[in-house]
């Protein structure tokens, strides 16, 4: 069983840092896979961040085992490993449940949108800026502001390590974009 795991954990990271360059479906699932693995398909979220650092792949989720607590577990993934952080208290909208804002990944979040949607951040950049070493440094899953689960979106964060820019997007839950920021630099 445990040469299982250490296999398991180093295919997972193999496997996101070789489809990072591209942020493909089977990336995206990659990562879905690790924490429905680590939570249960049942868990509840107040967000999830994916994050690409030159040492792998780093996952952060506000993880809640039951949509009545109004507290979340900050868990992060890295290295192969997942390491409870702190708990934060989940703010429970005026005369809303906690489920009517928390998320759970199968139900939700769908990695070819995902997928789709770096690609079109990237596409979109290069279109307007003469670039080719774009990769995704972040996405993040953010739950909505109000109990209207439609306004849960995601934060894309492009990076070009040649220009020394990051170029920020943010996307509805449908994948359509809804703003973008091409001229911060970092």
């Amino acid at each position: 069983m445990k040469k299982f795991f250490v296999v398991f954990a180093l295919v997972f990271m193999i496997s996101c840092n070789s489809k990072q360059e591209d942020a493909s479906e089977e990336y995206f699932d990659a990562v879905k896979r690790e924490v429905n693995d680590k939570f249960g398909i049942m868990s509840y979220f107040a967000g999830l961040t994916v994050t690409e650092t030159a040492q792998g792949t780093v996952v952060s989720v506000l993880h809640s085992n039951n949509a009545l607590h109004l507290e979340a577990n900050c868990f992060v993934y890295a290295n192969g490993i997942w390491k409870e952080m702190y708990k934060q208290p989940l703010k429970a909208l005026l005369n809303n449940k906690p489920e009517d804002f928390l998320f759970k990944l199968d139900e939700k979040i769908d990695t070819y949108t995902l997928s789709k949607i770096v690609k079109d951040a990237k596409k979109d950049i290069r279109d307007k800026i003469d670039v080719s070493d774009l990769k995704l440094y972040q996405l993040a899953v953010r739950p909505p502001q109000s109990s209207n689960f439609t306004n849960i979106h995601y934060e894309v964060i492009i990076k070009s390590d040649s220009l020394q820019r990051h170029f920020n997007y943010q996307y509805n839950i449908d994948g359509t974009l809804y703003d973008a920021e091409l001229n911060n630099t970092e």
